[in-house]
């Protein structure tokens, strides 16, 4: 209970957030490019990209939350690599 509740816990919680929400942004702008080529326009069909893009933007939105901090209480999060 005392790790749960300690500064070092809850920073790596907060780090996992931000690692998940970059890696959708980056996922957002891939699709958003790919969506920009006009000679992939049958590919985008084919692969669902707008159906894609739709499920990306929505699950930016859900780790953005704070609820989603919340889900993550029990996990290990993650690590800063670098930290100044």
């Amino acid at each position: 209970e005392y790790l749960l509740s300690s500064e070092w816990y809850r920073e790596r919680l907060m780090n996992k957030q931000l690692t998940d929400i970059a890696h959708w942004q980056q996922h957002i702008t891939y699709l958003k490019h790919f969506l920009k080529k006009t000679n992939y326009t049958d590919e985008a069909d084919r692969l669902g990209i707008r159906e894609r893009l739709d499920r990306a933007t929505e699950m930016l939105e859900r780790v953005k939350s704070p609820f989603y901090l919340k889900r993550l209480k029990g996990t290990l999060g993650a690590d800063m690599i670098y930290k100044e």
